[in-house]
């Protein structure tokens, strides 16, 4: 993605699909494959149950930009054994950030800002998740700093090492885990 404006509201809940057998849920943004961005403005948010912010099976690459992805919604649990967290930024590849500025919020305590099994690294630009979950960035990435038990309020300005982002009315999160990073910190 390069120069576009993109703002995406979505509110549709997980659920139990019977023909898959397994749960499905909506993202604000999905894409089969990598996703990048090099320049613009990408807005998403997720209200639904479940939801995902920016859902990725590939890589994800941000050059340039800013990235603003907020999910509000609650875990969807159908049973022990499934469930749907409401993800930030997941992908099934690696996260790369070099440029730009990515901030990630999301309200569940079982909810992750940043989630993937391989790596994050982050080299050049600027980060910032606030969420339920504790993540740290792959060794060579740039300095960050991690704090926990945080109160983020909607509507309001949160800001940690010079970083900050302005935070939509409804969201909450009174224990939250940040994550921060920036070229000059």
């Amino acid at each position: 993605m390069a120069g576009a404006t993109v703002s995406v509201t979505v509110s549709g809940a997980a659920y139990y699909d019977t023909d898959e057998s397994d749960i499905a849920s909506s993202s604000a943004l999905k894409t089969d494959g990598a996703f990048t961005l090099s320049s613009g403005t990408v807005s998403l948010l997720s209200n639904g149950v479940g939801g995902k912010g920016l859902n990725v099976t590939g890589n994800i690459s941000v050059t340039g930009g800013r990235m603003t992805v907020v999910t509000l919604g609650a875990r969807y649990k159908y049973n022990s054994n499934l469930d749907s967290k409401p993800q930030g930024i997941k992908t099934d590849g690696n996260i790369n950030i070099t440029g730009g500025e990515v901030y990630a919020a999301v309200a569940s305590s079982k909810a992750t800002t940043f989630k993937t099994d391989n790596s994050i690294i982050v080299k050049g630009g600027t980060i910032m998740g606030i969420g339920g979950k504790t993540i740290a960035l792959t060794t060579g990435s740039q300095n960050y700093n991690t704090y926990t038990q945080q109160t983020a309020t909607g509507g309001t300005t949160f800001t940690v090492d010079g970083v900050s982002f302005t935070l939509p009315s409804g969201y909450t999160n009174t224990s939250a885990f940040v994550i921060v990073s920036s070229p000059s910190m």
